[in-house]
């Protein structure tokens, strides 16, 4: 994402566990030094969310500095006739915890900060795999529509449509192991009869080494063998077959028209 659109200078990430996440950021800051589209990169400091204290980001945290190739290659799309690529553009991501309580308790109005500093207003919010979560906590209670609504009100009020369109985006399985999906989810057709969202959806299968490799993270991530029956092996020139691990994935977006002024 960070490559194909070169507009985005910040990215915002929050989980309720951001060490893994940040692992990942971490990652996708190295493409982006190297993809030769920005001058710099930084990881910023992960910040907690107690209202009670004041968190601030320190510095600029981790750069991802650009090498001399990468430095070659930026210079290279920027003399280009045809390049889009913008110049001087700096990278920042933030890795911050936070839960789904947090963000009905007004985290993106307040910033978890004293005194309050509110939320930087994004063209895009994306939750994904997440709201499900959410929804199965409070299932028992019967009150996850309310969970739900709370969250996603918070979500469009972030939205920036001062220059352009903003979309909230959520993002759910669909179900695994079949080429069409196959779970029906109650949250989604909330999403679509309360706020309106439109739901596509998109093939992301996981594709593995060998079966050992597959079965091992799967157990991690999955839990258990449950998904050992669907896995697929397919033969590559009589060498040992790749395994498949066949998942539809849905979206749902809700599109807001830019503010007239």
């Amino acid at each position: 994402m960070l490559v194909h659109y070169t507009t985005l200078g910040e990215l915002f990430a929050y989980d309720l566990e951001p060490a893994m996440l940040r692992r990942c950021l971490r990652n996708t800051l190295a493409a982006a030094a190297a993809s030769g589209i920005y001058d710099a990169a930084y990881l910023l400091p992960t910040a907690g969310i107690n209202p009670n204290t004041t968190a601030t980001f320190t510095g600029e945290g981790e750069r991802f500095a650009l090498t001399r190739e990468n430095q070659e290659k930026k210079g290279d799309k920027e003399n280009g006739e045809r390049s889009r690529s913008p110049v001087g553009r700096t990278l920042r991501l933030v890795c911050r915890p936070c839960s789904f309580q947090a963000i009905q308790d007004g985290f993106l109005a307040h910033g978890g900060e004293t005194p309050p500093r509110p939320h930087v207003r994004c063209h895009v919010v994306v939750c994904a795999w997440a709201l499900s979560y959410l929804v199965r906590k409070e299932w028992g209670r019967g009150v996850w529509r309310a969970a739900v609504d709370a969250v996603i009100g918070e979500f469009i009020q972030l939205l920036d449509t001062s220059r352009s369109e903003a979309a909230v985006v959520i993002i759910e399985t669909l179900g695994n192991g079949s080429e069409t999906p196959t779970r029906h989810t109650v949250l989604g057709d909330h999403l679509e009869s309360k706020f309106g969202f439109e739901r596509s959806w998109v093939r992301t299968d996981y594709i593995f080494g060998n079966m050992e490799e597959a079965m091992h993270l799967c157990r991690f991530f999955f839990g258990g063998d449950r998904m050992k029956d669907k896995f697929e092996v397919v033969e590559d020139d009589n060498r040992p077959g790749k395994v498949v691990l066949k998942e539809c994935t849905g979206i749902w977006t809700l599109w807001k028209p830019k503010t007239s002024l």
